[in-house]
């Protein structure tokens, strides 16, 4: 996107902000969309710029559908649908969206493929037929395999060394010991050494079973849009997805740790949270501010940081998948620190469990959390990602528009009740990766 556009944009949703400052619903038009084929797609159409995004989700197509002696393969397919479709090898297809100013990306979390497609309006047909074409037509030529493969062990092997990322790896294995959450979605280099060109097609047929989830905004209409999903989704919206009826089981474990030779630690720490369609979740969110909503003034930082100087940052927030919901917090330390910050966050932990929350503090969080939605929705891209993340979510198609209006309907004893039910120091657990004194 071009500066002027980037400026133009900006102009645009700062006055959105000032006008949220005296209107409770978000004044933004979200609708649905239908497809001949039966594709479903949230819009938000706006004739500002002439610019067309698309964010979608394959849900089933993740990592953790991955076999078990190729984790890793979802990341390294989506890695490969760029890289070559049709009649166009890796160079051509690139060339193809260079010409048009396209940007199209792939890349697998743990229960989906997700793409993100951005074009300007006028080329939106051959866009859309590009997307395709990586879809269903994806060409995985050794050459290309080859040179992603070497990338991706390049990758891997400097994290194997990042202390937050082992210690991220080191969490999910320990509180998910018998479920495919367990893996990174990266994979290892072991797997990645062991992929094939077979595997990748196995991987592409994958995408066949998934159920697809679609958010789009900009320059583009709900009849033009209906055309673009069966131009670009081949398989419309067949696949059945994950059952998120079927839950992973999270484990408690002692503090997991993994010696590195660093002077700091990484600590990665979290307990099981609440689903976005239960009635707590939005006092959940409310308590997530209040504990460690990356804000300084959270309980956590200001115990951590001000008062004991024990991290440079800290930050929680609350984690949803297909089969687990989570409350996750990351920071960072000196090794000699690391157990007085683990100390010090379990007893935040029970204050919280305990209900002692203030009427200030709430009203202090549901002030921020009312307008943090709004904010973050800054342009075209950002409400197609906003739009896609509360369908993965499964809310309802007004939850943007209502957000402030049920924010502020949220009930102080609520919030502590919530509280008291979800907060457990027996369920929280700790993953560091360093060399920490005293543990």
């Amino acid at each position: 996107m071009s500066v002027r556009l980037k400026s133009a944009s900006h102009l645009l949703w700062v006055t959105t902000f000032m006008f949220l400052q005296t209107h409770q619903a978000f004044p933004l038009d979200i609708h649905t969309v239908n497809s001949s084929s039966g594709i479903v797609a949230w819009l938000s159409d706006s004739r500002q710029l002439p610019i067309i995004v698309v964010d979608f989700a394959l849900i089933g197509a993740g990592s953790a559908s991955d076999p078990d002696d190729k984790r890793g393969l979802a990341n390294f397919g989506a890695q490969m649908l760029s890289e070559g479709a049709g009649v166009f090898d890796a160079k051509a297809f690139q060339e193809q969206l260079a010409d048009i100013g396209a940007t199209l990306s792939f890349a697998a979390d743990r229960d989906a493929l997700v793409g993100h497609l951005e074009v300007a309006r006028e080329h939106r047909n051959r866009a859309f037929d590009l997307l395709r074409l990586a879809l269903l037509q994806p060409r995985f030529d050794l050459e290309a395999i080859e040179r992603v493969r070497i990338k991706r062990d390049v990758d891997l092997a400097r994290l194997d060394n990042d202390p937050a990322y082992v210690a991220s790896r080191a969490w999910w294995e320990a509180a998910f010991p018998e479920h495919p959450y367990k893996y990174p979605p990266l994979g290892s280099r072991e797997a990645n050494g062991r992929i094939t060109s077979a595997d990748l097609q196995n991987f592409q047929s994958r995408l066949t079973n998934s159920k697809l989830v679609v958010a789009a905004a900009g320059d583009v209409n709900a009849a033009e849009l209906s055309d673009l999903l069966d131009r670009g989704f081949p398989n419309g919206s067949k696949g059945r997805g994950i059952d998120a009826r079927a839950k992973a089981e999270y484990r408690t474990f002692a503090p997991a740790i993994v010696r590195l030779p660093f002077p700091q630690s990484a600590c990665v720490f979290g307990q099981p949270g609440i689903s976005p369609t239960s009635a707590e979740y939005l006092p959940l969110l409310v308590l997530n501010h209040i504990l460690g909503g990356g804000t300084l003034t959270s309980r956590l930082f200001v115990q951590l940081r001000e008062r004991r100087g024990l991290v440079y940052s800290i930050r929680t927030a609350p984690e949803t998948l297909s089969q687990a919901d989570l409350l996750i917090g990351r920071f960072a330390t000196e090794n000699v620190k690391t157990q007085a910050a683990i100390e010090t966050i379990q007893a935040e932990w029970r204050r919280m469990a305990q209900g002692e929350i203030s009427d200030k503090e709430i009203t202090a969080a549901k002030s921020y959390l009312k307008d943090m939605l709004p904010v973050s929705m800054d342009g075209t891209s950002a409400i197609s990602s906003r739009l896609l993340a509360v369908q993965r979510m499964m809310q309802g198609i007004d939850y943007i528009q209502q957000w402030r209006n049920r924010i502020e309907s949220i009930d102080p004893e609520l919030v502590r009740r919530t509280a008291r039910k979800v907060f457990s120091t027996d369920a929280l657990t700790f993953a560091v990766a360093g060399e920490p004194n005293g543990l």
